[in-house]
């Protein structure tokens, strides 16, 4: 299980054993970063925003490849104004199950058993209407050119696990 108590735990228990350890510490840095912002439910922009804490140099380069600012793009995300709500524990919004499921998707097609963070990025980037692809395309940068770039990215890195 990726150590992370709550309510929460029960939507990610289909999961957690297909998480790599690279999803998983994605998964724990948007968790923490969610709850230190007060909010009971996290999304895809809580896991892009993660992913650039966990795999920042993939992230540095992705956006070079898309001449995106780092800066610009993280103040974008971040500055998405969610209200705290008063419910207790942290749930999981319909989109970053989708993002979930699509991350799975992404694995099995390249042949892997577990959800690596680079499945996570481009299962953030298969909903056309999250407001992560908003904000990359209002940058500047299609949504099908990013999920494109990460696949090159990912098979340049070679990596298995990050």
């Amino acid at each position: 299980m990726l150590g992370i108590k709550s309510r929460f735990s029960v939507d990610l228990e289909i999961y957690s054993d297909k998480f790599a350890s690279s999803a998983q510490a994605v998964f724990r840095q948007a968790y923490q970063n969610s709850k230190q912002l007060g909010h009971t439910q996290m999304n895809d922009e809580d896991v892009l925003l993660a992913f650039a804490q966990t795999e920042s140099s993939f992230l540095d380069e992705l956006l070079k490849r898309l001449n995106l600012d780092r800066q610009t793009l993280l103040h974008r995300l971040s500055s998405n104004p969610i209200q705290p709500s008063p419910s207790t524990g942290m749930k999981i919004s319909e989109g970053l199950r989708k993002v979930m499921h699509r991350a799975l998707e992404t694995a099995r097609d390249g042949g892997r058993a577990h959800i690596e963070s680079r499945d996570l990025l481009i299962g953030v980037f298969l909903d056309e209407g999250s407001l992560s692809v908003k904000v990359f395309e209002e940058l500047g940068a299609r949504r099908d050119d990013v999920i494109k770039t990460i696949r090159q990215l990912a098979t340049e890195y070679n990596v298995v696990n990050w």
